[in-house]
């Protein structure tokens, strides 16, 4: 499913979990961007770890995923409604809420899956924290809401700190033009402890991607273009997506190409990525 007259589509995804792209069609919107053919691009090398890359094309209505292990491309079946451990793939956690006094809906895994995170159904979307190896009775309410969920709105850093794209009304927001009709988050970000504490906060933001050592934030500018930035402060163009094994963002760049940090082709026509070893 594509955008008609070179749209730019809406994605919808998460550090380590596979979406389909809801593409709006907008070819007669006001404001709709359009661009020029792409400049043909190198080719990236061959990526350490294994990348699950979701096309916006379609196959009976089911995501199209390719696999990709150590630059190969490999037959296996890809992993459906679930969470997948950075650095523990063989860990993964159903994405179906939890039950329990009020549904919680899971958004984030830890990298070596110790720990998952949720966004509670309470009119509020608290950030719950919990051990996966006994989720209904660890879980752990941090001061963080989420009531605008883009689907990269929480990932953890590493076994201890979960970052969060956090409600904050001070923060700017605008109207997006989309088939949706839907606002941007007003959110700043907020580094939690697994015992639910704030640690420290951050700049504005309407989405977030973690690494190990880097998180690369998620804004949108006033023509609703995606852009990420490492500080806060310099912002570049393209989506977010993933970081790889060594710490290198990768990100959709305005012709649905998947680039690296150096501008490198990984793969075409992408509406998604995630990384894990």
């Amino acid at each position: 499913m594509g955008c008609t007259g070179n749209a730019t589509p809406v994605r919808a995804g998460s550090s380590l979990r596979l979406f389909v792209t809801v593409c709006a069609v907008c070819a007669v919107t006001p404001g709709c961007l359009s661009f020029p053919a792409p400049t043909p691009l190198e080719s990236a090398p061959p990526i350490a770890g294994t990348l699950y890359i979701t096309h916006l094309s379609q196959s009976s209505g089911a995501p199209d995923v390719t696999i990709v292990r150590d630059g190969a491309v490999v037959s296996s079946p890809a992993p459906s409604g679930v969470l997948i451990a950075r650095d523990k793939p063989s860990v993964t956690f159903p994405t179906a809420p939890l039950r329990g006094r009020r549904q919680c809906e899971p958004v984030a895994i830890s990298p070596h899956g110790g720990y998952g995170a949720c966004l509670r159904a309470d009119g509020h979307g608290s950030v719950i924290i919990f051990r996966l190896a006994n989720p209904a009775s660890t879980q752990v309410q941090s001061p963080a809401q989420v009531t605008i969920n883009s689907n990269r709105m929480a990932g953890f850093l590493n076994e201890r700190q979960l970052a969060v794209a956090a409600d904050d009304d001070s923060c700017p927001s605008y109207h997006r033009g989309d088939a949706r009709r839907a606002y941007e988050p007003r959110a700043r970000l907020w580094v939690i402890g697994t015992d639910g504490v704030l640690e420290r906060r951050g700049p504005c933001i309407h989405g977030l991607v973690a690494g190990t050592k880097r998180i690369a934030f998620i804004f949108h500018d006033s023509k609703e273009r995606p852009t990420y930035s490492f500080d806060g402060k310099t912002w570049q163009y393209g989506l977010a997506t993933t970081f790889d094994g060594s710490d290198r963002l990768l990100v959709i760049n305005e012709w649905d190409q998947l680039v690296d940090e150096k501008d490198r082709l990984v793969a075409k026509d992408v509406a998604d990525a995630v990384w894990t070893r």
